[in-house]
């Protein structure tokens, strides 16, 4: 296979249900609250259509990763953006785990003299047991700050295969379905698209066991671009500044 010709992702898929949206305590009670004690469907049902699509493009890369394989079957989202700059899954995982080390070591240098916040950012990466507003707002400012330099990677580089790996993902997504259920009264999103197979290279399959904790930063912090994270963020900010 040459290299221009690869394209988006690897197998057709009709339809897959998102189970591991961050169960963050209390985010979908609070949004319910904000607006004026909604029941949870009609929450679900208002998310902005903007923020599903954009989404359903993050994980049908997640979903079929370009790259790089986690023992789910998933990779982190962030691969295809390594598209046209990285040929081989290790290249990929070398470059992620560089990114998730240097969040981790900003933080650090961040927090040096505020060790109690720098463990509850810690504790939503990974326990996710305790969590404010303020830290997962910390961390959708990562998300963000990591998008905004990849993309801009992209178009500064000229990196056609990267650009043209985003317009298929794009038009793979459009006219698709996105949508949310509840399921044992915690929110569960389906998306269902039309993916025709197309050449590409196997990605490189991670264990358990290979997972590092600069890996798993980089993969949670994709979790926060999820559409009803984003939701109750946005209606956060509201609330804490009017």
């Amino acid at each position: 296979m040459e290299k221009g010709d690869l394209i988006i992702p690897k197998e057709k898929i009709s339809r897959f249900t998102i189970k591991d949206i961050p169960a963050w305590p209390g985010m979908l009670d609070q949004l319910c609250y904000f607006n004026k004690n909604e029941d949870r469907s009609q929450i679900l049902g208002s998310i902005p259509s903007n923020l599903l699509e954009a989404h359903a493009r993050w994980e049908v890369v997640r979903h079929n990763p370009p790259l790089l394989s986690l023992p789910s079957g998933r990779g982190t989202g962030f691969e295809g953006y390594l598209v046209g700059n990285c040929w081989e899954g290790e290249e990929a995982l070398e470059i992620l785990e560089k990114l998730g080390e240097n969040v981790l070591n900003n933080l650090v240098k961040l927090y040096q003299h505020d060790q109690d916040r720098l463990n509850r950012i810690v504790n939503c990466l990974f326990i996710k047991d305790k969590f404010s507003f303020k830290e997962l707002f910390e961390l959708n400012s990562i998300f963000g700050a990591l998008l905004g330099r990849m993309r801009a990677d992209l178009l500064r580089n000229d990196n056609f295969e990267g650009q043209r790996f985003r317009q298929e993902t794009i038009k793979i997504v459009q006219g698709g379905i996105i949508d949310y259920r509840l399921e044992d009264n915690k929110p569960v999103e389906e998306i269902e698209i039309k993916m025709e197979r197309k050449d590409n290279f196997s990605p490189l399959l991670l264990k358990n066991g290979e997972i590092s904790k600069e890996l798993t930063v980089i993969r949670e912090i994709g979790k926060v671009g999820e559409p009803l994270v984003r939701t109750w963020l946005n209606r956060c900010l509201k609330h804490e500044y009017r």
